[in-house]
């Protein structure tokens, strides 16, 4: 009769070759969150003993595509247009303290947010994009200071 100690360390085993075999196939390329970024050599897998799995993340790539807004927590403020840097926006239309033209944004968007600033403040997703039309959080790194 098998153990269930044993079934237990196969079905982890098994799952965790899932996961790595997928992760190789895939080429990630870090857009994809569904994908595992990660590598293992198959010939340093034991049932018994422990795996190195080799952590392979995506470095940061700033990618603007489409409408674009700015938002600025410290020096924005929301009846700006929010389309350049130096007309942002203070909150995300998604925070329920947004007002002014911020709160009326709609759509598809990739919003910028600047660097260096905390955002003090709650996002409530009301909408969603899709893959071909995501909606963007990200960081310009030229804009403004630190992470």
């Amino acid at each position: 009769m098998v153990s269930n100690d044993y079934r237990v360390k196969s079905a982890m085993m098994l799952a965790l070759l899932s996961i790595v075999c997928f992760g190789q196939q895939t080429g990630w390329d870090g857009r994809d969150f569904g994908k595992v970024p990660s590598r293992v050599d198959p010939a340093a897998i034991k049932v018994d003993g422990p795996v190195d799995i080799e952590w392979l993340p995506a470095p940061y790539g700033f990618k603007v595509e489409g409408e674009v807004a700015y938002i600025d927590f410290e020096n924005g403020d929301d009846t700006n247009t929010g389309r350049s840097k130096d007309s942002a926006w203070k909150h995300h239309p998604w925070d329920p303290n947004a007002s002014g033209n911020a709160k009326g944004a709609k759509g598809i968007c990739t919003y910028v947010f600047k660097g260096g600033v905390v955002y003090r403040g709650a996002l409530i997703c009301r909408e969603s994009g899709t893959a071909a039309q995501p909606i963007r959080l990200v960081r310009d790194p030229s804009w403004g200071d630190g992470d």
